[in-house]
């Protein structure tokens, strides 16, 4: 019914004929002798708009009569929301801001910023149309809108109070972008610790004679007033002394090249697979009922262990995961192979109380796998029969496991001889027995057997009663699966000399992070050698990459660099590859290339602020000389000209 045109608030027309407010024939009088002005004429799709301000006072009246307020206001309330748009500048703009520490905001934050921007946009747009509000009554409005706005859709934290937030929008439109961003975020505001202060921090730990941090803290505070310095505590100096980039620097005046290779020299490792056959095998779990090869002093063994994932209504065995373990990642792989082969969501999802399923890690996992609408996830307790996998599994099991020559049955202390192996047989046989690998491939076949049995309670197969239409469904996205199916390490691990290692299913594994040439990237390992950060990693992409992240000043996640598996080096030359020597050579140098580059930012270090060894020897030697007891005019010369000098 209204619109505003070039900032001028306008009728239908054909708004005005309908509801009777006038008449056609006396619209149009009023049109011909210009008490109504036209501002733009009907035609081509477009709408005919009268000029509001032209119209008579008795026909405003019966109009605001009939909306029930002013149009004004009511356009200014018309869906606030909506009026809200993508702002694809501040977008990238807050991507590519970098805080003082260097740290990109992360990603909460920037959408944090983002949203209050696009709000500011639509404030100053509205603020600039001309209105017959008062400047009061019409920041009351706008506060009125920001506050009823959908905080889920739109997380910001603008201010309610009508004052605060026209004093927040005139700073936006000054200063732009960056006045949304806080001034104390990162400690930008209490950093107090200058690049003079910590190059000289840094100088004196690194001196030779080793002195204590509560020691600097001392002579810091004896200098500070004679050179403009800040007050800082010895907890301050300790946190920046042992930073990772500041301490190889001092490491190498400190305690000497041998310590510095030792702490933060780059390690290789040594390739062994050449060597030894494959022969390392962990044995954990709870058993399957299947007795397989094994390498012991009688070569068989039940050490196996399956997690299936089952859609109970139609008993189909939708994923499961083989091996000899029980962790968070065998849970995983069985979720992700059922995820892979039905493409949707469980409304429903439950699990025992073992605790790989009640780690934080697995619980986070459940809640985004169930339905969005409705999904809901729970343990079992304890030795109930509320578990329908039990059951299922337990007829599974009985009915197609078993019935392989190698099953175990259910265990030789059985009380029914039935339920019992015949180890005699099994033992005469043993030498045709699988090995851990090969009954992959028969459980495999044992679960496209089950899916294809009959339904117990249904005229199909478990398969046909599993693709029957369903009242409901919510199907997952292939990157919602990404993201799903990443494991993040609970703890931050740190940052070593050769690398960063990881622990999956007690395999230890060992990454390092390269850069676009596939060299050893040396300008990361300056900065997080002897960092924590947290590593994301899919198990079954623990051969290609990992991710790595820290934590922030707020302790929010920020992603750092992807790591690799550390190559190896092969040390004999008769079982080099062709190039193995030229990349032995590349991954040897880069201990020296580090060590030349700390050592030379210590020197110019010292240099800005002749805190050197050789200044050090000669004050010794003339507080020796002295006995101490110099008085002060000579001990101002003292510090003021060198030892050699005055000699």
């Amino acid at each position: 019914m209204f619109e505003f045109q070039n900032h001028i608030l306008c009728v239908y027309s054909s708004w005005l004929l309908e509801k009777n407010i006038i008449s056609e024939s006396n619209y149009k009088q009023l049109i011909k002798r210009g008490y109504l002005e036209l501002v733009q004429r009907g035609g081509n799709g477009r709408k005919a708009l009268v000029k509001w301000d032209t119209i008579r006072m008795d026909i405003k009246q019966k109009i605001e009569n009939l909306i029930g307020c002013d149009p004004y206001v009511k356009m200014l309330h018309r869906d606030f929301e909506k009026e809200i748009q993508i702002d694809y500048e501040a977008s990238e703009y807050y991507r590519k801001y970098r805080l003082p520490s260097g740290e990109p905001l992360s990603e909460k934050k920037q959408i944090e910023y983002l949203t209050k921007a696009q709000i500011l946009n639509t404030i100053v747009r509205k603020t600039s149309v001309r209105t017959r509000l008062t400047k009061a009554k019409l920041w009351q409005q706008i506060s009125e809108d920001i506050n009823t706005l959908d905080k889920l859709r739109f997380p910001h934290n603008l201010p309610s109070n009508p004052r605060s937030l026209q004093r927040v929008t005139k700073k936006y439109k000054t200063e732009g972008y960056e006045s949304l961003v806080h001034k104390g975020f990162g400690n930008a505001n209490t950093r107090k610790i200058t690049q003079d202060v910590g190059e000289w921090l840094i100088a004196m730990y690194a001196l030779p004679i080793k002195m204590s941090i509560p020691e600097i803290h001392t002579i810091y505070n004896q200098r500070r007033k004679e050179k403009g310095w800040c007050k800082i505590s010895e907890s301050a100096i300790k946190a920046f002394i042992f930073t990772p980039e500041n301490e190889k620097i001092w490491t190498v005046g400190r305690h000497g090249k041998s310590v510095y290779r030792a702490d933060f020299g780059h390690k290789m490792k040594k390739d062994k697979s050449q060597w030894f056959p494959n022969c390392w095998w962990a044995i954990d779990g709870t058993k399957l009922d299947w007795v397989h090869y094994y390498d012991n002093t009688i070569k068989m063994a039940a050490k196996l262990k399956i997690d299936p994932v089952i859609d109970v209504f139609s008993e189909k065995i939708l994923g499961y995961s083989y091996s000899e373990t029980e962790d968070h990642t065998d849970h995983f792989k069985a979720i992700k192979m059922a995820v892979n082969n039905s493409h949707a969501r469980p409304y429903l999802f439950t699990h025992d109380r073992q605790s790989a399923h009640t780690s934080a890690r697995m619980q986070e996992l459940y809640k985004n796998l169930v339905a969005r609408q409705g999904g809901t996830t729970y343990p079992h307790k304890a030795r109930r029969h509320s578990n329908p996998v039990e059951q299922i599994f337990l007829r599974f099991q009985k009915q197609v496991l078993n019935k392989m020559w190698f099953s175990d049955k259910q265990s030789v202390t059985s009380k029914t001889h039935d339920s019992r192996p015949n180890m005699e047989f099994i033992s005469e046989n043993k030498h045709h027995l699988k090995s851990k690998e090969e009954l992959l491939a028969a459980f495999e076949f044992c679960v496209n057997k089950w899916n294809s049995m009959k339904h117990p309670h249904f005229e199909m197969s478990r398969d046909e009663v599993y693709q029957q239409e369903a009242p409901m469904s919510e199907s997952i996205s292939f990157s919602d699966q990404i993201q799903m199916f990443w494991i993040e390490e609970t703890t931050p691990l740190p940052y070593r000399q050769d690398g960063i290692r990881l622990t999956v299913n007690k395999k230890k594994y060992l990454f390092e992070v390269y850069d676009n040439d596939g060299k050893v990237d040396t300008d990361f390992r300056f900065k997080n050698v002897g960092a924590k950060l947290i590593i994301r990693y899919d198990p079954q992409e623990l051969d290609n990459f990992v991710q790595l992240y820290k934590l922030n000043s707020k302790g929010e996640k920020v992603f750092v660099a992807t790591a690799e598996p550390k190559r190896g080096h092969e040390s004999i030359p008769v079982l080099m590859e062709e190039g193995a020597k030229a990349l032995i050579m590349q991954d040897e140098a880069v201990q020296d290339i580090e060590y030349q580059r700390d050592s030379q930012k210590l020197e110019e270090i010292r240099k800005r602020t002749g805190v050197t060894p050789e200044n050090l020897i000669e004050e010794q030697e003339l507080m020796i000389k002295l006995g101490g007891s110099a008085p002060k005019y000579e001990r101002s010369i003292a510090e003021s000209e060198s030892f050699l000098d005055q000699l």
